[in-house]
Order: C-alpha cells, then sequence, then structure tokens
C-alpha cells in the first residue's frame, strides 16, 4: 500500500515538472504580390521555421523572366522558453519583370539537419497597370483574400441550406507579418442555429500560402450548425485586436552605435490593430410539406433492427436494439414508440452512441436497447420500426422499415405469471417465480485472530505514511508553484545553466569537427543566456536592446563589445565557415569566459 501511494505520488511530481515542447520544421516561399506591372519590383521572401540544428545546401532558383535587383536580405529571430529553441530565418530578394505574360517563379531547396526539404512553385502574372484587380475576374479558381496585410475571414461550408441541416463554421485571422499576440476576442452569438463546438486546442499561429502570397494564420474556432429557422440569416462579424512585429530601420545614431551595429539598425517593434471579420450570409430554405411521422430527421441514415434470441420462455427477457447509423442530426433521437403486444412488457432503453462532428453533422451510430418481457406462452410478432427522414441531398423525404420479428414464448418450470413490478434487473427478473429463500439459522463458528491487524502499529503505519508523504508534496509544490510562476526570476536563475548546456553541446560538435553546428550552438548558448538573463523576448532580443540593458545595468562597454564581436564572428561562420580565421577552439574558450564574466557583472 506504502509503495502504491510513493509511486502515485512521485509519477505525479513527474507530471508536473517535466515539460516538453516540440516545433515542426518548414520551408516556405511567399511573394508580396502575384499580379504586378513591368515597373513594380516583387519581394520574394524564403523563410526556414523550426527546431533545427543546421542549415545546409541552400539553394535558391534562377528567377527566369526576371532581373534580380538585390542579394538576399537576411532576417532572423529566436524564441527561447525553458531551454527550448526555435528559429527563424528569412531571406527576402527583390526581383523585377523583364516583359509582360505568367511567368513562374521555380522551388527553392535546402536542407535541415540533413533533410531535404523545397518550396512549392509560385506563379506571377505581368500585366500592364491599368489591368491589375484586387479580385479573381469571373470564372478564376483562385482564393479570394483580402488585399489588406491583416484581416480576418469566417469561413463556411455552405451557404445554401435546408432548415435542420448542418454546415461548419471556421473563424481565422490572416496576418503577412509575425503574430505576436491576440486579445479582446468578442464571438458573435449564433441566433437561430444550434451550435456545436469542435475542440481545436489551444490557438497556435500556423503559415498558409494562399496565391503565393505567405500569411501567419490563427484557428480562433471551429463549430458545426444547425439551422433552426428558415430565410436569409446573416452572421454576426467577429472582432478582435491583433499584436503583429514591425521590421523597421533607423540610421545609427553615433559612433559606437555605427562601429557595433553598422550605420542602418533594423530592430523590430510591436503594433497593435483591430481587426474585424466581414459578415456571411446563409439562405435557409424551408422544408417541403412534412409527412405523418417526420420527427425532423434530417441527412442520410441506415436502420437496423435486430433481438439477442428469438425463442424465449416466460419472464425470460430478450434485448431488442435498434440502430440508427449515418452522417446528420440523429444525435437529437431519443426514443421509439414501440406498439408491442399486451402480452410483452418494456422498460426505458439503454442509449448507446458512438459520434464524431463532420461538416455534414454527426457520423456514426446511435442505438436503442430495449428489455423485453413475455408475461405469456405463444407466438408474437414484433411489428416493424420505422423512421422517416429527409435527404437534403436528393431534397426528398425518405422512409426505412425494418422486418417483422417473430418471438416464440415457452413455459418453463415454477414460471410466475401474474404482475410483475417494473424496474427490475434482467437477473431480479428470472429469479421471479422460485420458492422463497429460508432464512439460515446456523451461522457456524467464529474465529478469532491472536494478533488484530486493525489497531495495530502496522495498521496505522499504513495511514500516516502516505498522510506525510502528501503533506511533504503539498509543501514543496507550493514553494515548486511560487517559483515557477514568477517567470521572469525563473528566466534568470536558470539562464546560466541552459547556456552552459547550450555549450556542452558545442564541444560535442568541436569533437566531431562539425563547424556549422558548432557555431550555431555557441550562438544558441549566447542568445538564450541573454534572453533569459535580460528577460528579453524574442522579439526584444536585438542588439540595440541587450546594448540598451547591459549599459543600464553599468556594464563595462569593453565587455559589450566583445560580446558583440563573438556574435559576429559566429554569424557569419555558419554560412561561410571556411574563411573565419583562427580555430573554434578558442571560439569555445572565448564564449565560455564572456559567460562566466557576464554572470559575474550581471548578477553584481
Amino acid at each position: 500500500m506504502v509503495n502504491k501511494g510513493a509511486h502515485i505520488l512521485l509519477f505525479t511530481f513527474l507530471f508536473i515538472v517535466v515539460s516538453h515542447l516540440t516545433w515542426a520544421q518548414s520551408f516556405t516561399a511567399s511573394v508580396n504580390s502575384n499580379e504586378v506591372s513591368p515597373d513594380q519590383q516583387i519581394n520574394v521572401t524564403f523563410t526556414i521555421e523550426g527546431n533545427f540544428q543546421r542549415i545546409t545546401d541552400l539553394n535558391f532558383p534562377e528567377f527566369n523572366g526576371f532581373r534580380v535587383l538585390s542579394q538576399p536580405q537576411q532576417y532572423q529571430s529566436t524564441s527561447n522558453i525553458n531551454g527550448v529553441v526555435s528559429k527563424n530565418y528569412q531571406f527576402t530578394i527583390a526581383i523585377k519583370p523583364i516583359s509582360k505574360g505568367k511567368f513562374t517563379i521555380q522551388p527553392a531547396s535546402v536542407k535541415l539537419d540533413g533533410k531535404l526539404y523545397k518550396t512549392k512553385s509560385i506563379d506571377i502574372q505581368v500585366v500592364s497597370a491599368d489591368n491589375i484587380s484586387k479580385k479573381p475576374k469571373s470564372g478564376d479558381t483562385k482564393t479570394v483574400i483580402s488585399d489588406k496585410d491583416v484581416f480576418a475571414r469566417t469561413l463556411i461550408s455552405k451557404s445554401k441550406i435546408f432548415m435542420g441541416e448542418a454546415f461548419s463554421l471556421t473563424q481565422k485571422v490572416y496576418s503577412r507579418k509575425e503574430i505576436m499576440d491576440i486579445s479582446d476576442i468578442k464571438f458573435p452569438q449564433y441566433e437561430g442555429f444550434l451550435v456545436e463546438d469542435i475542440d481545436i486546442g489551444q490557438l497556435r499561429v500556423e503559415t498558409e500560402v494562399i496565391n503565393g502570397i505567405q500569411f501567419y494564420v490563427i484557428v480562433l474556432q471551429k463549430k458545426i450548425l444547425f439551422a433552426r429557422k428558415s430565410g436569409k440569416i446573416t452572421l454576426k462579424p467577429l472582432k478582435l485586436k491583433l499584436d503583429i512585429k514591425e521590421i523597421k530601420t533607423r540610421n545609427a545614431r553615433n559612433q559606437a552605435e555605427q562601429m557595433w551595429y553598422g550605420p542602418t539598425i533594423r530592430y523590430a517593434e510591436k503594433v497593435t490593430q483591430s481587426v474585424t471579420a466581414p459578415s456571411v450570409s446563409v439562405q435557409v430554405e424551408s422544408l417541403p410539406p412534412e409527412p405523418a411521422g417526420f420527427e425532423d430527421l434530417i441527412g442520410d441514415f441506415n436502420l437496423s433492427v435486430s433481438t439477442d434470441k428469438e425463442t424465449t420462455k416466460i419472464n425470460d427477457p430478450i434485448t431488442l436494439t435498434i440502430k440508427v447509423e449515418g452522417t446528420g442530426n440523429h444525435h437529437l433521437l431519443s426514443d421509439f414508440n414501440l406498439d408491442l403486444p399486451d402480452d410483452i412488457e418494456t422498460y426505458e432503453p439503454k442509449i448507446k452512441q458512438n459520434l464524431s462532428l463532420t461538416g455534414n453533422g454527426f457520423k456514426g451510430y446511435k442505438s436503442f436497447e430495449y428489455l423485453l418481457v413475455p408475461r405469456k406462452a405463444g407466438h408474437f410478432n414484433l411489428p416493424p420500426v420505422t423512421i422517416i427522414y429527409f435527404d437534403v441531398k436528393k431534397a426528398i423525404y425518405r422512409t426505412l422499415s425494418s422486418d417483422q420479428i417473430q418471438i416464440k414464448v415457452e413455459k418453463g418450470e415454477g414460471n410466475y405469471t401474474g404482475d410483475l413490478p417494473t424496474g427490475l434487473s434482467k437477473k431480479e427478473i428470472e429469479l421471479r417465480g422460485k420458492d422463497i429463500q429460508f432464512i439460515k439459522q446456523e451461522l457456524g463458528e467464529f474465529t478469532y485472530k491472536n494478533k488484530p491487524f486493525i489497531g495495530s502499529f502496522i495498521f496505522y503505519l499504513y495511514y500516516l505514511i502516505p498522510a506525510l508523504l502528501f503533506l511533504l508534496f503539498i509543501i514543496f509544490y507550493k514553494r515548486f508553484t511560487k517559483f515557477r510562476n514568477n517567470v521572469a526570476l525563473f528566466r534568470q536563475r536558470k539562464a546560466s545553466s541552459y547556456s552552459h548546456k547550450k555549450l556542452k553541446k558545442a564541444k560535442k560538435m568541436l569533437s566531431a569537427n562539425n563547424t556549422v553546428s558548432f557555431y550555431e550552438e555557441v550562438l544558441n548558448a549566447i542568445n538564450g543566456y541573454l534572453g533569459d538573463k535580460l528577460v528579453l523576448s524574442s522579439a526584444e532580443l536585438s542588439r540595440e536592446k541587450v546594448s540598451e540593458v547591459l549599459l543600464e545595468k553599468q556594464l563595462n562597454q569593453e565587455l559589450i563589445k566583445d560580446l558583440f564581436e563573438l556574435i559576429d564572428a559566429c554569424e557569419f561562420a555558419r554560412f561561410s565557415p571556411s574563411s573565419i580565421p583562427g580555430n573554434m577552439n578558442s571560439t569555445y574558450q572565448q564564449a565560455y569566459t564572456l559567460l562566466i564574466k557576464l554572470e559575474k557583472a550581471i548578477s553584481k
């Protein structure tokens, strides 16, 4: 008992302490516009995202039909959460069409940790300036999107339905720039509909390429709606606020900034925008005149009726199962009116279902198990079970009926043929008609133990040890929670240990003579330390911001200069390792010594 309790406490502790974050890897291409005039510039952006160790064999396309205006402009961001790093690299190339016509930007390729990734090709239409359209022309199969950088959409699977028919609704927010946060979401009320929610888990940022243009996307909610009234129903708009990351540039203010960052400084700034999704309308048609017996069952269904046996005895129950399977609103079915013979009693059915939400309603089955108890011998016919539903695909009513089932009831020994109370279980019903069980008069002999377990030392020990362990667990957990809830303090205390773990990985890459991975791990260690120790987000982890915070903490300017020189050397070595002077041993020692100096200086 003690061992079992200890295992439970240990499992609970490990579940709280250990958490893992995983990041998918992707390589995508996007353009700022896929329909331009000959004198317009196109920005092609290649984005690498995920948790990877090294980038190799990065190959851009030839851009046939275009004139290349600039070399790839690189932008990098890194997020570090509890030591797990997610990287984002963007390479932007400016091109200009040579002539009018339709051109294709061929795929680019890259290897992430040895695995090959390719982007999709992008079609570019070059037309005269007067012919550039904001929306697709009639007959164009392209997805209609907003021409804004940030917008929201309400997507519905059907715009014309019958009353009671289901359709799916998905609400998304789009941004061409990186999404940092979302707030003040105001979802509309869906009056005139029965609403079923689809669980989408936590909100997360994904990427989606539409017509060759990449967007950051958040799926806000998914629902299945069943229309409850006819007519044109307009769904009210969704409203929210979105924080996006704007990448801006400015000139260096003084010689020190120019020496450290260059003449032009790139930095990120959070911008908040209010977003409203356009309203959408649904045309709900009334059903044709209803036949007798129709009970608002809409969809596409099959009916099956069966019994567990066809021969039984008086008072021996039979199970009648009615199963409705298909897609629609059969989750609303509650009961059937069975027209049974007078000599057969029935009870409330046992309902089972296995249903999942789809865009057309619930898919799966719902079954009803009735317990039938015959009170008289003979042959009985169970009448057919009938359901009527409206087929939305054919716009007609359909009737499903089962076959008639014949039951043979035989007499049994000692059967009781009088009235029975309702609410009995099958086992209790089978015992009816038998003789009364007599009271047992002889109790037998009692046996006593010399040392009873109840009241012994071990008995109380079994209660005391789990109580003490639980008390210790509560004390530890409160201290642990208090520490973890202070995110800034947690990051600052763990900054040094996380950075040294990264340096250990770098040392392994050093031993394996893996140049690119070595410099990436050194950069991860330095950037991770700065982000955690200075409590900066990935968006704030710029040279300007880091320098500003370090100077506020009165760090030696020579130490700050050594820091950025080491970062520049590692950044350059990742893509041109052969041109870096010196060796990796000295870089490792510099990084190790620098982190120790920074820890001492910042912790004063």
